[in-house]
């Protein structure tokens, strides 16, 4: 049960982070940004995280979303790389000055595990 509710909200933090992405997504018609993006959360859904970050960084080259730094940051995380996570979440709250706060108690969350996993380390 303990593992069920760990996988439901790592995997509604995703959505919470895709629906964050996708609606701004609408407003761009760059087909380069879209392909790297869509390529992105491919990877990411089937925990190819070293790919996604690829594709999450190339998409941020293309279209400076904020947003995108917390995916990357997100990606890191899942792959056990806490400082590199924390690196992304605090560019992602320095880039997006007033998230909605929602996304902002869930960076908090994370930026919180992070630390913790660094001290643990």
């Amino acid at each position: 049960m303990k593992r069920f509710r760990s996988l439901n909200k790592k995997l509604l933090g995703l959505v919470a982070c895709l629906l964050f992405v996708v609606a701004p997504l609408r407003a761009y018609g760059d087909i380069g940004f879209r392909e790297h993006y869509e390529r992105a959360l491919d990877y990411y859904r089937h925990e190819r995280y070293e790919a996604a970050i690829v594709e999450f960084e190339d998409a941020y080259a293309v279209r400076k979303l904020p947003r995108l730094l917390l995916n990357i940051g997100r990606a890191h995380h899942h792959l056990g790389r806490a400082a590199q996570a924390l690196h992304f979440y605090e560019a992602f709250l320095t880039a997006e000055s007033e998230p909605p706060a929602d996304i902002k108690a869930e960076v908090d969350g994370y930026m919180a595990d992070a630390r913790e996993q660094i001290r643990a380390a």
